[in-house]
């Protein structure tokens, strides 16, 4: 059967964290917060050099360490290091990636950081929540990527799905697919 070219993005099977943190009030620490409260059951590894375990996962070094390729990779790191963290997504075999910072540096050359992140993506073939982006919620499969806290409860039920883009570029790239 085929798996819709979003599925990997939005109800992943397994999630890799790089950037994961135990420093609270950052968004390695609050991802992996939300995370564990959404409840997904699938397979979820943080990526930090400085943790064995990051609770209550276990912590791998980087992404070419995890025993296979994710179907998500949160993207919980600086601007300064994006390019070279999504190719490392890319070159392991992630299916999609989030990515939280801005992609935007401030002394960029031409093209800029985001538009060469795009390029990487598409040349992957690989959909991207991001930049610069709050992450997204499926209650159906306990799915919650954002990276603040958040006092939510489930909303859905089977059957239901919703979207809430927070501007009308993301509804078009989304209808565009």
């Amino acid at each position: 059967m085929h798996e819709p070219k979003l599925a990997p993005l939005f109800a992943p099977r397994s999630i890799a964290l790089v950037g994961a943190s135990q420093r609270a009030n950052t968004p390695g620490h609050d991802v992996v917060r939300m995370l564990e409260r959404g409840g997904f059951r699938g397979s979820v590894h943080a990526i930090n050099p400085n943790y064995a375990e990051i609770a209550p996962y276990a912590c791998v070094p980087s992404l070419a360490d995890l025993p296979a390729p994710p179907d998500l990779a949160v993207l919980s790191v600086r601007n300064e290091r994006l390019e070279e963290t999504l190719a490392e997504a890319i070159a392991v075999g992630a299916k999609s990636a989030v990515i939280f910072a801005s992609g935007v540096l401030a002394d960029d050359r031409t093209p800029a950081l985001g538009s060469r992140l795009a390029a990487m993506a598409r040349a992957a073939a690989m959909p991207i929540c991001g930049g610069n982006c709050m992450g997204f919620y499926n209650d159906l499969d306990g799915v919650w990527i954002c990276g603040f806290p958040s006092r939510r409860v489930p909303l859905v039920r089977a059957g239901l799905w919703f979207l809430v883009p927070r501007c009308a570029s993301s509804s078009r790239r989304i209808r565009q697919g």
